[in-house]
């Protein structure tokens, strides 16, 4: 039985999210504002969090840096659209240790 992921959502990412994320009962953090991205893929690491963002900084990061990462690269006005495709990915990826996800508007 696999357990499921955790997730820590950047300051940049829509606050739908969070609420999609909390009524299905999903754990999630939401990073601190102007926190690093150093300081964010530490605690990322240290806590076993997916880091969600919409920032391309990101993309670089090592898996030995960060636990993984999903870049959102969807319309940032359309929070329905995000909860769609999160949703979706949640469906279809079982593992993201180690891995960039980049969700895009027509996966």
């Amino acid at each position: 039985m696999s357990k499921k992921p955790k997730f820590l959502l950047d300051e940049n990412v829509r606050s739908e999210l969070a609420i999609f994320l909390r009524k299905a009962d999903i754990t999630f953090a939401a990073a601190r504002k102007s926190a690093s991205d150093k300081d964010l893929a530490g605690l990322s690491k240290k806590r076993r969090l997916v880091m969600v963002t919409n920032d391309t900084d990101f993309m670089d990061a090592a898996s030995d840096e960060i636990f993984g990462v999903v870049l959102l690269r969807l319309p940032q006005w359309d929070g329905r659209l995000l909860v769609e495709r999160f949703n979706k990915l949640l469906g279809e990826c079982k593992r993201f240790k180690g891995k960039l996800i980049v969700l895009n508007q027509s996966d």
